[in-house]
């Protein structure tokens, strides 16, 4: 809201042990956020940022080390509200466990 970005730090901390695991490298924390806040700069809304390890001429799925990665970003009209939760209690009960 407003290049604010709600939750970035456990967002960004997500995203890097992703492409960590993944062994995506990803360009620094401030210039994400900085694309983040220029594309929220005057509007309420969802961003979507996606990193792919980008493309290869190589087949199979194995990394060819010659892929840059890249990123898409997204910006989509938050929704709208759909009104709160219902909420209930569940009245089945679990048997205990007992002796085999």
């Amino acid at each position: 809201r407003d290049g604010r970005c709600a939750l970035w730090p456990w967002h960004m901390e997500r995203l890097e042990r992703g492409a960590e695991r993944l062994r995506i490298e990803l360009p620094s924390r401030a210039l994400l956020l900085d694309e983040c806040r220029a594309l929220a700069a005057q509007n309420y809304c969802v961003l979507r940022l996606t990193v792919t390890r980008g493309s290869s001429l190589q087949p199979g799925y194995a990394p060819s080390g010659l892929e840059q990665p890249r990123r898409l970003l997204v910006r989509l009209p938050m929704p709208a509200p759909r009104g709160g939760l219902r909420v209930g209690q569940c009245e089945a009960r679990l048997p205990r466990a007992g002796p085999a």
